[in-house]
């Protein structure tokens, strides 16, 4: 039998079964097609939530080391006024001495200038 022989067939309505196949299978695909797409969406949403995910990594990380930096930092600083304190100091005993000594002379040169 060929097909042309064969009889269509007809659903409760009288709607030809093949064109109402066609129809679920299409619209089968286009909602496959949809599903797909969102994967598609799904999936570059991870790989950008992976990358920010390694960005905040990264970032977490830079953090500690400056603040490991400045904490280093700290205790130079703190290091180095210690030594300007004490530094300052013996600045000024020497001040006080040079001063003594500039007027000791002045007052030596003043007075043999007074006794001649």
């Amino acid at each position: 039998m060929s097909s042309a022989d064969k009889p269509k067939q007809l659903d409760v309505k009288g709607n030809h079964v093949m064109a109402s196949r066609e129809k679920d299978h299409s619209d089968q695909n286009t909602r496959l097609s949809r599903i797909e797409n969102k994967l598609d969406s799904l999936s570059e949403a991870i790989v950008s939530i992976a990358r920010a995910e390694e960005k905040i990594t990264m970032l977490a990380k830079y953090g500690e080391a400056q603040a490991t930096q400045i904490l280093k930092i700290v205790e130079r600083l703190e290091s180095l006024e210690q030594k300007v304190s004490s530094n300052e100091i013996v600045v000024n005993v020497i001040n006080k001495l040079f001063w003594i000594l500039v007027t000791g002379i002045v007052g030596g040169v003043t007075g043999m200038y007074l006794m001649q």
